[in-house]
């Protein structure tokens, strides 16, 4: 039997969350959902061996994170980049297996390049992929997501 294919999805606009959890859900992936990054810690800490593509919000409530971290994510604008980066990306997760989804996009180079250099790589890795969504439009946001995830996970 092939097992499925595990998605954690960091997103804490419920319409959001609920929408690729259902998608995912409807193309046999197994979801990890959650919606601040102290639960995604947990999550991923007890399901890391299951998780094969995170999609992750950037601007998250910063519980979960250090209080250095808190004050470079700025006060949790950039918030879900440093888990993803500082707690999974770093930890030997592959970049081409993370999806971005933000309003800030642009906004998250400039806060990289100018805040944190040592991140850039990694971001770009994702942008090359073309892997940051603008989530802007939720439905658009979680047709290109899967269609992402499909190409990813084959």
């Amino acid at each position: 039997m092939k097992q499925q294919k595990g998605i954690l999805i960091l997103e804490d606009n419920p319409l959001l969350l609920y929408q690729l959890q259902e998608k995912c859900l409807e193309h046999g992936y197994s979801v990890y959902d959650c919606d601040g990054i102290y639960r995604a810690s947990e999550t991923w800490e007890s399901h890391k061996d299951s998780i094969n593509a995170i999609i992750a919000d950037i601007n998250m409530d910063p519980r979960g994170l250090t209080k250095e971290e808190i004050r470079m994510s700025r006060n949790g604008k950039f918030s879900g980049w440093l888990w993803v980066n500082n707690y999974i990306i770093n930890a030997g997760f592959p970049p081409a297996n993370v999806i971005i989804l933000s309003e800030y996009n642009d906004d998250l180079f400039t806060y990289i390049s100018n805040s944190v250099p040592a991140h850039k790589n990694n971001y770009m890795a994702i942008k090359k992929r073309k892997q940051l969504i603008d989530k802007v439009d939720p439905s658009w946001a979680t047709g290109r997501a899967l269609d992402l995830l499909q190409k990813l996970l084959k």
